[in-house]
């Protein structure tokens, strides 16, 4: 059976609606499916392992993706500017998303994360301006987050409930800029590592956060604090702008 779609394989593709990927393939290669625009739909076998960089980039009708139990990375690109993309189901073993991967994923609303993850990649949901929920995927297993990195959640206007899982060591400057939705950050389980110069790491809780403040307009340094050393990641709240005007009340005479 065929294994491996190669670079390119489907892309462009501008006819189909419809495609049924065969049993047995565990590969789908750079941009194997990159710019089909009037694709809605599209089977991924059980046996799929890796979804390359750029595969679905620009598939602007493709509504929902069910990603097979077996996948466990996704490329760089791999969904991005999927302008009708509404949802996406990850599964529970995914260890590595790229950077970009759902960049300006513009109508999808919400997504639950797998506890395997060990990172949110830079510009992973840049510009997901309807996102409003991030959430994790219910287990026994610990989650395995330790890093949100550099604009990873840049542009999220809509954002409004994002849960910091326990063993986050890392959010990368900018990673919440632009979330004007987001009035309050739950910092609970953000960890802090003291690295010695002779090589060892300390985990410490008595670390102190300060500087978030969702009532004024503006970039907003977090500051973590510790023993007379600063740390600090990057939002920004921006200014509410009028969306719309409407009558209250009609001067009836």
């Amino acid at each position: 059976g065929t294994l491996r779609i190669a670079e390119n394989g489907l892309s462009r593709c501008r006819e189909p609606v419809c495609i049924l990927l065969p049993d047995g393939l565990e590969t789908l290669d750079t941009y194997a499916v990159c710019g089909c625009g009037r694709l809605e739909y599209i089977r991924l076998p059980e046996s799929l392992r890796t979804v390359g960089m750029g595969c679905f980039l620009r598939c602007g009708s493709l509504p929902y993706l069910h990603l097979p139990p077996q996948v466990e990375t996704v490329g760089e690109y791999a969904f991005a500017d999927c302008g009708s993309l509404l949802g996406v189901q990850l599964p529970e073993g995914l260890r590595r998303l790229g950077t970009d991967a759902f960049k300006h994923c513009g109508q999808l609303g919400s997504i639950t994360l797998p506890r395997s993850l060990t990172a949110v990649p830079s510009r992973c949901f840049d510009g997901c301006t309807r996102l409003s929920r991030v959430g994790w995927q219910q287990g026994s297993e610990p989650c395995q987050l330790e890093m949100i990195d550099y604009e990873a959640f840049k542009g999220c206007t809509a954002l409004v409930e994002l849960e910091l899982p326990e063993g986050l060591c890392t959010i990368g400057q900018y990673a919440f800029s632009g979330c004007a939705a987001l009035t309050e950050l739950d910092l609970s389980g953000l960890q802090v590592v003291a690295n010695y110069s002779d090589g060892r790491e300390e985990f410490i809780s008595d670390y102190r956060v300060e500087g978030f403040d969702s009532q004024t307009a503006g970039p907003k340094a977090v500051t973590v604090s510790w023993n007379g050393l600063t740390t600090e990641f990057y939002v920004t709240v921006e200014e509410p702008t009028i969306s719309y005007l409407y009558i209250h009340n009609y001067p009836w005479k």
